[in-house]
């Protein structure tokens, strides 16, 4: 632990403090690199508060899970099955995010630590002999970043709705309905549940079986009991960039 530790020390000295100075007040979980006396001590010495969140009072650190929350709804969007090229793409979501306009703040990330906001890409140039497969990758990544500039802001709205302590219930449906299905209990082949994807469909509604229930027509693929209550289902198609057709290997758990 304490190895880790000094390693941390290392980065936070040559990642923060050499570019920014020294924080006032940090907040991290309770992982043992910052949970251990080395770090606790190094933090103490340089006259920087640590607060540590808690397992029972996550709101501590809420801000961070919404922003976590919302970096793997983008690398849910665009790793491969085999989730094994995410770090690839964490550059373009850290550039996006950081120069999306906050609510809050009424400031892009950038703005409010340097007070600007760089210029992501500008306006397109035509020079001579240009390789054409620069203008393919300059075309893609401008892609890219628009496409998750959008993907963030629907994101920031869908969460912003869900935190709405005056949010409406729950949709209504009827027979014959197609809805999506989360898959907080369908057990997939891919490696992490938590970069999975979020809804499989659409599946189409066969009836309505309670107050506030309904069995869903499901595939064979899909091995699980067929009647769920009015949260699981949602109709919302926005939810497409954050789902896969049925069509693939799923059991229930």
């Amino acid at each position: 632990e304490a190895t880790d530790a000094e390693v941390m020390a290392y980065i936070f000295y040559d990642r923060v403090v050499r570019e920014r100075g020294l924080p006032r007040e940090i907040l991290s979980d309770r992982g043992p690199t910052f949970a251990s006396k080395f770090w606790q001590s190094l933090m103490a010495l340089m006259g920087v508060k640590h607060r540590l969140t808690t397992a029972f009072r996550p709101q501590a650190d809420g801000q961070t899970e919404r922003m976590n929350q919302v970096l793997e709804q983008y690398l849910r969007c665009y790793i491969n099955y085999e989730q094994d090229n995410w770090v690839e793409k964490l550059p373009n979501a850290q550039l996006a995010y950081n120069t999306a306009y906050n609510e809050s703040t009424k400031l892009t990330p950038f703005d409010a630590n340097a007070g600007f906001t760089p210029n992501a890409y500008y306006d397109a140039q035509e020079p001579k002999n240009v390789n054409p497969t620069a203008i393919i990758a300059s075309d893609k990544l401008k892609e890219v970043h628009d496409e998750l500039k959008t993907e963030l802001e629907f994101v920031r709205k869908r969460m912003q709705r869900h935190y709405d302590p005056k949010r409406l219930k729950g949709p209504t449906f009827k027979e014959g309905d197609m809805v999506y299905l989360s898959t907080k209990n369908i057990k997939t082949d891919r490696p992490s549940h938590k970069l999975d994807y979020k809804y499989l469909g659409p599946v189409k509604i066969k009836r309505k079986t309670g107050e506030d229930r309904y069995e869903l027509d499901l595939p064979p693929n899909i091995r699980c009991h067929p009647i769920y209550h009015i949260s699981i289902p949602a109709t919302n198609h926005d939810k497409s960039q954050d789902q896969k057709s049925t069509k693939q290997k799923q059991s229930g758990k």
